[in-house]
């Protein structure tokens, strides 16, 4: 919740959006290994059939969902009404694209998919 991360397409990954590789990997080291801790906000499942939950890891609390935004693997998305942390992720992009990272970097060609 609360996160747009590139779309990456998982039988070619060449295919994928740009920085699309690179989020998912980042979610995937930062959860490897570690159970985590899943909170909702009002609503558990988008129009997809998808889970929408914030994500923690247990041992330290570390919040992902802020974590990408904060890190410009993702983009801040607010759709009420689970838009609790709303106002701090679109914060934390506007810090991001101030400070280059992540999408609002280096444009993405070739390795940095």
């Amino acid at each position: 919740i609360g996160v747009d991360t590139p779309e990456i397409n998982h039988s070619n990954t060449a295919n994928s959006e740009c920085y699309g590789v690179m989020a998912w990997n980042e979610a995937t080291e930062q959860l490897e290994d570690q159970e985590a801790w899943l909170s909702y906000d009002e609503q558990c499942v988008d129009f997809f059939g998808r889970t929408l939950a914030y994500m923690s890891r247990r041992s330290d609390l570390f919040f992902l969902n802020e974590h990408l935004v904060a890190q410009g693997f993702g983009r801040a998305l607010s759709i009420p009404p689970s838009d609790q942390f709303g106002d701090e992720f679109a914060a934390l992009e506007i810090q991001a694209q101030e400070q280059g990272r992540g999408l609002w970097g280096e444009p993405c060609f070739g390795s940095t998919r």
